[in-house]
């Protein structure tokens, strides 16, 4: 399923090795991580209207200046703020 979100987005995903749940941000967005395998790690945002957001981990790594993909947001205070405004910034 979330390999065919990250194909829809126009990006490479042979299929959806790993997902990962990180959480809902403060405006009820879901964000899943994906790996796509040695086309790299994928995290998809899905909006409470359901519109999708695909970003590479290792471009939110950057801009976040710190791991953001698979990271379970309940142990890390603040992630979910750092993601939201990264994605919408995109």
């Amino acid at each position: 399923m979330l390999a065919r979100v990250v194909k829809s987005a126009g990006e490479s995903c042979p299929g959806g090795y790993r997902t990962f749940f990180q959480g809902v941000d403060d405006s009820k967005a879901g964000y899943w991580n994906v790996s796509c395998g040695a086309s790299s790690d994928r995290m998809v945002t899905i909006a409470s209207d359901s519109s999708t957001k695909v970003l590479s981990c290792a471009v939110m790594d950057a801009l976040a200046r710190k791991k953001s993909c698979w990271i379970d947001w309940g142990s890390s205070p603040g992630a979910a703020k750092y993601a939201g405004l990264i994605c919408a910034a995109v």
